[in-house]
């Protein structure tokens, strides 16, 4: 530690060299000290020994500002300066101040938010999110309601019940201006199994105007006609287990232990009496497993259909209920 009025006075040679070499030594030490130097000059630095600050002087030679702390035990340096606010970090707009991670991560988590989403399991309103632009985009996906298994027709021995159809789907972008502020969203109901009876079709789900239908209820037979069809969805014929392509399900299984057909995008079709497995979504719910004299299994949501059943006992699988995915995207 040393300090110097750098002012070398008139005195004998060692002397000199004394003065001299005590004002470089005050120079490489930055002019350390507990108290400020006597005298100043205008951008001296000055390090303060009992705080660890660095100090520069004023072009006027009026004060001292802060550069920074040092922290000896770690031996890092930490600048004095004005951090960007998290109002700052979030607008985007500051250029000049520095941000801090936690800040970063503040900035990132308010770009997030200006993705709405909103998912529906029951009929309700969609509410357009405040501030969105006219050009904001709305993604939109919808499941309508998995159809029924079919039960033995009477509850005879001999008899047999068809799968339940998968729930058909839909995807739709809108332009978020084509919408108005509030939506009627309707998810359909999956179908309800019926004792000794054909299963009941799933209730069809809708989203302005666009339309996810649901999946047609299992067939019943008795002994005198023992083979059930299944339910179909959409477009898939329900006498056979057919796969559902982009927009339906997957149709219910017919016969004895057939599975249900596969829902690319609605639901997997419900597994015939006697043991039949469910047919698997890859985006919806899977179809219900067909049973003989025991429990058939209903389908999950959404829009799964439900699973056939044989015989005097048991009962038919439910078909799934629907629902409806809401994004909004700027």
């Amino acid at each position: 530690m040393a300090q110097h009025d750098y002012i070398i006075d008139n005195q004998s040679a060692p002397s000199s060299r004394a003065d001299l070499n005590a004002a470089l030594q005050a120079i490489v030490s930055q002019n350390s000290g507990n108290t400020a130097p006597a005298t100043t000059y205008a951008n001296m630095f000055w390090y303060e020994t009992d705080t660890n600050i660095l100090k520069k002087r004023n072009e006027a030679n009026t004060a001292w500002i802060s550069v920074g702390t040092f922290d000896e035990a770690t031996s890092t340096f930490n600048p004095n300066q004005t951090l960007a606010s998290q109002a700052e970090a979030e607008a985007g707009v500051e250029n000049t101040k520095p941000m801090t991670s936690l800040r970063t991560a503040e900035a990132i988590a308010a770009m997030s938010s200006s993705v709405d989403y909103q998912v529906f399991t029951a009929s309700g309103t969609w509410t357009k999110p405040a501030g969105v632009s006219a050009n904001a985009i709305v993604i939109v996906m919808a499941w309508g309601g998995g159809g029924a298994g079919g039960d033995s027709l009477g509850n005879v021995t001999s008899g047999t019940g068809g799968g339940g159809g998968g729930g058909g789907f839909f995807e739709y972008v809108f332009r978020a201006a084509d919408l108005t502020a509030t939506e009627a969203v309707v998810v359909g109901a999956g179908g309800t199994a019926v004792s000794g009876a054909a299963g009941n079709s799933g209730g069809t789900s809708t989203f302005a105007g666009e339309s996810a239908w649901g999946g047609a209820g299992g067939q019943s037979r008795n002994s005198a006609n023992p083979i059930a069809s299944g339910g179909g969805s959409p477009g898939v014929d329900g006498s056979m287990p057919g796969d559902g392509d982009i927009w339906t399900g997957g149709g219910g299984a017919s016969g004895s232990a057939f599975s249900g057909g596969y829902g690319t995008n609605g639901g997997g079709g419900g597994g015939s009496s006697g043991g039949g497995a469910g047919g698997l979504s890859s985006r919806g719910g899977n179809g219900g497993a067909g049973a003989t004299n025991a429990n058939a299994t209903s389908g999950s949501a959404p829009g799964g259909g439900g699973g056939g059943c044989a015989g005097s006992s048991g009962a038919a699988g439910n078909g799934a209920r629907g629902e409806v995915r809401v994004w909004t995207i700027g």
